[in-house]
């Protein structure tokens, strides 16, 4: 990981916090929110269909920009912002 320089705020994303979890727990439930609040800057989908007579497979691959995000908690959310 590399730190983030001097930045500028872009857009930001307000998460409900429950019972003062963390960041991780709190991107896990709120992970479809975050998912299309970081798509909406860039996002690159790659899906691979492997076709077998007995099990046809297809994966999927969703690659966010690499962005540096300032994450500000208080007691009842998250506030996250992506920025430049």
């Amino acid at each position: 990981m590399q730190p983030c320089h001097p930045f500028t705020p872009s857009e930001s994303i307000t998460l409900e916090r429950l019972n003062l979890e963390n960041l991780h727990t709190l991107l896990r439930r709120e992970q479809t929110a975050f998912l299309e609040f970081a798509a909406s800057h860039e996002l690159h989908i790659k899906s691979n269909d492997t076709f077998r007579t007995i099990n046809p497979q297809t994966l999927n691959s969703l690659t966010l920009p690499t962005y540096c995000y300032a994450v500000e908690f208080n007691d009842e959310s998250v506030t996250i912002t992506a920025t430049k």
